[in-house]
């Protein structure tokens, strides 16, 4: 899949929750990029891609290569698929990955726990590994 076929709405969440995971505003990052609070707030919207320039700008304010920014917008998306999916993806996953044991699987409130957990680990690696 190359950028141009990526969905707009996706992208903006990427963006939104890296500039985020970093501590800046759109303000901050709208500076940083030479593009105005409301460009940000339209790419984050999901309002319209930005160019291949100003990801390439929102890219290096947030400490990324372009290759790191896709492979976590990958992840994200990845994600947030599993989420819509519901409780079942836990058990899935969990039945895939021998370690985890089937005692997650069982007890639902387990289930969503664990789930949550590493929605946490994944905001503290967006965080450059600070423990939220």
């Amino acid at each position: 899949m190359s950028y141009e076929d990526e969905d707009p709405k996706e992208l903006g969440l990427t963006l939104m929750a890296l500039r985020r995971g970093v501590g800046l505003t759109q303000e901050q990052l709208a500076g940083k990029c030479r593009v105005s609070p409301s460009t940000v707030a339209r790419h984050e919207g999901g309002e319209d891609a930005p160019s291949v320039v100003i990801l390439l700008r929102y890219c290096r304010e947030l400490g990324l290569l372009e290759s790191e920014f896709f492979e976590i917008h990958r992840g994200l998306r990845r994600a947030r698929e599993r989420l819509k999916e519901g409780p079942g993806w836990v058990k899935r996953v969990a039945k895939e990955t021998p370690a985890h044991g089937p005692s997650v699987l069982d007890d639902p409130e387990a289930a969503q726990r664990f789930a949550l957990g590493a929605a946490h680990m994944f905001e503290a690696l967006l965080r450059g590994g600070k423990r939220p």
